[in-house]
């Protein structure tokens, strides 16, 4: 599905998520770590095929999931596990301002929150260098609605 996804042939991922989606359960244990990146890129491709409603749905499952990471693991890999738990959330606000699901104004503040979170826990963990490029794809977001 990765493959097919990174030359943009959307439908064909898709389908290789779908086939994929059918062995979560017998793979994934407790924690779903390939749960966590199977649904957050078959929300990728749902928007890329413009279905924004199941993107909407697995963006948000794809979230529920990588936050329990931030709580359940070694300090080590729960830092590396916050860089995907961001990248989602970042990507949802991005789906979401692409195509006119949220307000600008809602945008905004959830760019705000979003950064908030951040901040929060890279003062806890001490992981501020893992996050250093979801910090900068966010800044460039919040530089971006301003100019609008």
């Amino acid at each position: 599905g990765l493959t097919y996804l990174k030359l943009s042939k959307a439908q064909e991922a898709k389908v290789a998520f779908e086939q994929a989606s059918q062995y979560e359960s017998r793979v994934d244990m407790s924690m779903q770590i390939w749960g966590g990146f199977l649904y957050y890129n078959m929300a990728r491709t749902c928007v890329l095929l413009g279905d924004l409603k199941n993107a909407n749905t697995l963006f948000k499952k794809a979230i529920r999931i990588r936050e329990r990471w931030l709580t359940s693991f070694h300090t080590k890999i729960r830092n590396a596990l916050s860089f995907e738990y961001f990248l989602a959330k970042l990507s949802y606000l991005e789906m979401c301002d692409e195509n006119g699901l949220l307000t600008k104004a809602e945008i905004q503040q959830e760019y705000a929150l979003l950064e908030k979170e951040i901040d929060s826990y890279s003062e806890e963990d001490n992981s501020i260098e893992t996050l250093i490029e979801i910090r900068k794809r966010l800044n460039k977001k919040r530089q971006d609605l301003t100019k609008e």
